[in-house]
């Protein structure tokens, strides 16, 4: 009877689909200046040129996520400003290093889409580009 159980428990905890690790830093592919970031805290920054664009865009600094929905490799979130929902969308895994995110606005209409790889600073877009192209398509 132990055994069932446990082999149950391992059963179900297989089965539920793992949490994608968001945190941390996001270089756009298409644009060298931005860089997204998913911190511990939930918040979400978009970066242009090294600086928050939504600390100066929104009344409530930083913008808060969370995940809403999962399904295979799509992940539906929300943002908002304060308590107002700011911006909603999805995000796409590519692979372990690579997401794209669509961001929508009021009645679903796609508002702003890119692709991101991972990172650790904001000065990787030309590294990350040079080790992208030098693998086959």
């Amino acid at each position: 009877m132990k055994n069932t159980l446990i082999l149950i428990i391992g059963l179900m905890s297989c089965s539920g689909q793992s949490q994608y690790k968001f945190e941390g830093k996001w270089q756009s592919l298409n644009e060298s200046e931005t860089v997204i970031e998913f911190t511990a805290n939930k918040e979400l920054i978009l970066y242009r040129g090294g600086k928050s664009f939504w600390s100066q865009a929104t009344k409530n600094g930083e913008l808060k996520y969370e995940i809403t929905n999962s399904q295979n490799k799509w992940y539906n979130f929300k943002a908002f400003d304060g308590g107002d929902l700011f911006t909603q969308g999805r995000i796409e895994i590519v692979d372990d290093n690579r997401v794209r995110i669509y961001f929508h606005k009021h009645h679903n209409i796609l508002d702003l889409a890119d692709e991101y790889y991972r990172t650790d600073d904001f000065n990787s877009y030309q590294t990350i580009m040079e080790k992208i192209l030098s693998e086959s398509e």
